[in-house]
C-alpha cells in the first residue's frame, strides 16, 4: 500500500542525462544559498513568516498541477505517445513479475512530472505547517537552555523546506518550458 502512495514520486526514477541536474543539482545550490542568506540576513523571528509567505504561494499549485496532469492525461493529440526523441528518458516499470526498463513517451513523461509536482507541493505545504508550528518553540525552548539560534536541526529543517521549495519551482519552470515550446518542435 505504502508504494502506491508514494508512487507518485516515481518521476525522480526517471533516467535521463541531464535529469539530475534539474532534479537535485540546481535545487541543492540554490537550498544551501537560501539557508546562508537566512542564516546571515534574517531574524530568526522572521522565518515563521517567511515560511507563510511562502506558503500561501505554494498552496494554490496542488489544484494547478492536478488540472494539467488531468489535460495532459486526457489531451487528444497524437504526437504526445510517440517516444520521446534519443536519447529518450527512460524508467523501470513492473510488467509480469519482473521489472522492465522502457523509453518514454511526452504523456508519460509529463504525466510522470506533473503527478510528482502535485505530490510534492502537497508535502512542501506539510512542511510549512510543521515549521511554522515547530520552529519558534524548539528555538525559545534552546535558548532557554543556554543554546542559540540556529541549531543544526533548524538548519536541516529549513533546508529541506528550500531543497523541496526550489525543487517543486525548478522542474515547474522546466515543465512549462516543455509544454509551452519544446513539445511543438520537430524531433
Amino acid at each position: 500500500m505504502i508504494k502506491l502512495v508514494l508512487r507518485p514520486f516515481s518521476y525522480l526514477q526517471i533516467k535521463h542525462t541531464h535529469k539530475r541536474k534539474i532534479d537535485w543539482m540546481l535545487p541543492i545550490i540554490m537550498s544551501i544559498l537560501s539557508v546562508i542568506f537566512i542564516i546571515t540576513f534574517i531574524d530568526t523571528n522572521k522565518i515563521k513568516e517567511l515560511v507563510i509567505s511562502i506558503l500561501s504561494f505554494i498552496q494554490i499549485l496542488p489544484g494547478f498541477f492536478i488540472a494539467a496532469l488531468a489535460a495532459i492525461a486526457t489531451f487528444n493529440r497524437l504526437d504526445l505517445d510517440k517516444i520521446m526523441p534519443h536519447p529518450a528518458p527512460t524508467i523501470n516499470i513492473e510488467r509480469n513479475g519482473g521489472k522492465e526498463e522502457i523509453d518514454l513517451t511526452r504523456r508519460r513523461y509529463l504525466t510522470l512530472m506533473f503527478s510528482f509536482l502535485s505530490a510534492e507541493s502537497i508535502l512542501l505545504i506539510v512542511l510549512s505547517f510543521f515549521i511554522i508550528f515547530s520552529i519558534p518553540n524548539i528555538s525559545n525552548l534552546l535558548e532557554q537552555k543556554g543554546f542559540y539560534y540556529p541549531t543544526i536541526g533548524n538548519i536541516v529543517l529549513i533546508f529541506s523546506f528550500f531543497l523541496c521549495f526550489w525543487q517543486l519551482l525548478i522542474i515547474s519552470f522546466y515543465g512549462l518550458y516543455y509544454l509551452g515550446e519544446r513539445i511543438h518542435q520537430p524531433d
